[in-house]
């Protein structure tokens, strides 16, 4: 059961400690939004080097705005410094961004995502790409060595899903519920993909999620928070198809038994990868989301992890490299101040962890035999095997992790006419620098799409949601 996090930030610090605590907390990947913030691929790229041992993806990145020469080139640079780790979701956007706020055409969508695959999938291969559309041209290919990029597109239509399982890797969907999942994402995108020969692919399902004894009242938060998707086409129609009013209907939200039943459901519906978007009662919330991708828990029918090399592995799953060190179980945490900005502190034994992380990284007493290339290659430590042939390390099994993310920022943009607005008793906070919580100023923010707004957890401490789906189409 492979269990990832949205994280968020408007300094590429903040993404980098998000993306750590993430991994530390025993999570399988992190996923990024492009809005009108930090550029995805960027922050990834630097997150990917300082970070390792967990996925990253973009979840997702518009497409209008770039040739896909220039996003091929940019999703291998950022494959190349992480070691091979990067996801790349793309997504359409919506009209309302594409055309009222670039000034860009948002004729046929369909059309430019399929001359867009044309051109974008061959060289996220590696390949030379060679096809001349309608609207977009791409004689070329890139010198930029590197795994082959996994391409996922933002689908939920249905002529869009048969596009992306007949040329992609799979889908990541948004604001989608488990019936839509089950009776319409997953059968439509796997018969594409059946069709066209291909193996199954992924269908990286990402939803609001809150562990809370109040469900109705986590809802009706969700319904605030989201409320932009309830009217953006797109997402209003699988809103439709599920039977949902808003955005609260189709949210993740119960006891930790309650959470857990609803997500593993999910997998058993099709879903091969979950994406929690938390956004109420962060450290109690991703308490549970550690447990879950922690334990050896598996779902009948779904993807279990990989061993053998990039290309054996199932197309369903990040390459994820966990290794304990030797020395025993990590220590546990308490990570606060993560999720969107901050950096995690920590209980336990800060010095020696960060000299076993340094004597990891140089190859000392502390890296395994299990951890180092068995090619011959001259790197040693966790990345060692992807730098030296892209050997992947033999897996122990993994430990749990006890930790709580906590999400202080928010990043998004106003529409033309935007509705949004704080809720009630509820202080908006703009993280303007990387620190503690207590370091940022209080300023006035960017507001984001629908409502960013802060939730107070049961901890009381005020938690604000982080990852805004805008550029998911």
């Amino acid at each position: 059961m492979h269990i990832g996090v949205t994280i968020g930030g408007n300094t590429v610090d903040a993404v980098v400690d998000a993306t750590r605590a993430a991994a530390d907390a025993g999570l399988d990947s992190v996923w990024l939004s492009q809005i009108f913030s930090l550029d995805a691929l960027t922050a990834l790229a630097v997150a990917g080097r300082e970070v390792p041992d967990i996925a990253l993806g973009t979840g997702v990145v518009p497409t209008y705005p770039r040739h896909p020469m220039m996003m091929a080139a940019q999703a291998r640079t950022t494959q190349q410094a992480s070691g091979g780790r990067l996801h790349l979701g793309i997504g359409l956007s919506h009209k309302v961004v594409i055309e009222s706020m670039l000034g860009m055409s948002f004729d046929k969508p369909l059309r430019h995502m399929r001359e867009y695959l044309s051109i974008l999938v061959p060289l996220a291969n590696g390949e030379q790409a060679s096809f001349a559309g309608e609207t977009l041209t791409g004689h070329v290919a890139l010198d930029v060595p590197c795994d082959p990029v996994p391409v996922l597109v933002a689908a939920l239509g249905e002529k869009m899903l048969e596009l992306a399982g007949a040329t992609t890797d799979g889908t990541m969907t948004w604001m989608t519920g488990a019936r839509t999942i089950a009776e319409h994402v997953a059968p439509t995108i796997n018969a594409a993909a059946a069709a066209a020969g291909r193996p199954a692919p992924r269908v990286v399902v990402s939803l609001p999620v809150a562990v809370t004894d109040d469900t109705a009242g986590a809802r009706a938060t969700a319904n605030e928070l989201f409320a932009i998707y309830g009217t953006l086409p797109s997402y209003r129609a699988m809103l439709d198809r599920e039977g949902a009013d808003g955005p609260g209907d189709v949210a993740v939200v119960g006891t930790e038994d309650e959470v857990r039943e609803q997500i593993t459901a999910l997998f058993a519906d099709g879903t091969t990868e979950f994406v929690a978007a938390p956004f109420a009662n962060l450290e109690r919330t991703t308490a549970l989301l550690s447990e879950m991708a922690t334990s050896s828990l598996t779902v009948p029918g779904s993807p279990c992890l990989p061993l053998g090399s990039p290309h054996e592995r199932h197309p369903g799953i990040p390459r994820v490299h966990r290794c304990d060190s030797g020395d025993g179980p990590r220590d546990r945490r308490h990570l606060v101040g993560a999720i969107n900005h901050g950096r995690a502190g920590s209980s336990g034994q800060p010095q020696q962890r960060r000299a076993h992380r340094a004597s990891r990284r140089a190859g000392g007493p502390a890296s395994t035999g299990q951890e180092r290339d068995q090619g011959g290659g001259t790197g040693s430590g966790r990345g060692a095997g992807r730098r030296a042939g892209h050997r992947h390390v033999e897996l122990k099994p993994r430990r749990r992790h006890s930790g709580q993310l906590t999400d202080p920022g928010t990043q998004g943009f106003t529409l033309p006419d935007p509705t949004t607005r704080s809720a009630p008793g509820v202080k908006r906070r703009a993280c303007m620098q990387s620190g503690p919580v207590s370091s940022y100023p209080t300023r006035r923010p960017a507001v984001a799409v629908g409502h960013p707004g802060a939730t107070t957890g049961e901890t009381g401490k005020v938690l604000a949601h982080s990852s805004v789906h805008i550029a998911l189409a």
